[in-house]
């Protein structure tokens, strides 16, 4: 059966299929433009790096890993290489490479996990005691842990930077993320803007399910962090604004890890659980 997608999740395919479109742009003339030397090469990430002992040191009780997308090769478990059959090329190695570095994420509890298939909705299906999130982008890969004794949801993100156009930001940001933006204009805010709120959609939409648009969170950034409000009444805003986000650059990437921890009301997040808005994957790997 073709489930019909609704408008505002045919505007968020559209605007992610543009963001791939300028990454991918933006890396070609780079390429014709610098010539590749050992040096340049030799700034590239190598082995896997404990994103809480480099870079979110600051966040107690989880684990989060990130590596260069082409050392993260493994093989699936039967019920994963299912769901990945039909795929092409690249997305069957960002889906393994997401699937390692998460099994590997895991380990670090103490927890082997031998298959990680995914849930109806598109995001991984957990161990029992432990919640999670995947993202990669065209040459990173980022997963993040913590058990669900400590944490009600979690979601992570990396997109390579400068990636996200002006001519995107009327259908991504607010008003006032957008006077950010025009006010330091020499900092990349735009794309750490679009990270953060992918990692708080992310964080919430496993739990609460229900679909938001761009303009519904508003972010604010301070220093390494960032708080998110729902500018619109959904169902999942004081889940939002329960939730702590972290900021950081990487690899010429930005990366927004975004927390809400289990101290956050359970009533509130069971009434948040029954939205019925499961058109949209939560999750690209």
């Amino acid at each position: 059966m073709v489930r019909l997608l609704t408008a505002g999740a045919l505007r968020y395919l559209s605007v992610t299929l543009a963001i791939a479109l300028a990454d991918a742009t933006s890396k070609y003339h780079a390429n014709q433009s610098k010539p590749r030397s050992p040096k340049a090469r030799g700034r590239r990430p190598g082995g896997v790096i404990d994103l809480l002992e480099r870079i979110f040191t600051h966040v107690a009780g989880v684990r989060a890993l990130i590596a260069a997308l082409a050392e993260c090769a493994g093989s699936l478990s039967p019920e994963e290489s299912a769901y990945i059959a039909r795929a092409r090329d690249r997305r069957r190695r960002e889906f393994i490479a997401g699937r390692v570095l998460a099994k590997k994420t895991l380990a670090g509890f103490g927890e082997i996990c031998d298959s990680l298939p995914a849930h109806e909705l598109r995001h991984p299906k957990w161990p029992e005691g432990y919640i999670g999130s995947i993202s990669h982008s065209r040459t990173l890969v980022t997963a993040v842990v913590a058990r669900t004794s400590q944490f009600a949801g979690l979601g992570i993100d990396v997109e390579r930077a400068r990636s996200v156009t002006p001519d995107l930001h009327r259908s991504l940001f607010t008003a006032s993320e957008r006077m950010r933006i025009d006010r330091e204009a020499a900092d990349d805010v735009a794309t750490v803007l679009f990270s953060g709120k992918e990692s708080v959609y992310k964080a919430v939409f496993p739990r609460c399910r229900e679909f938001l648009e761009f303009g519904d969170v508003e972010l604010t950034i301070d220093g390494s962090g960032f708080s998110a409000v729902c500018a619109a009444t959904k169902s999942s805003a004081e889940a939002i604004r329960q939730g702590q986000g972290f900021i950081t650059e990487y690899a010429d990437h930005v990366v927004s890890l975004f927390t809400i921890r289990r101290s956050f009301d359970e009533a509130t997040l069971s009434c948040c659980a029954q939205s019925q808005h499961p058109e949209m994957p939560v999750e690209r790997s």
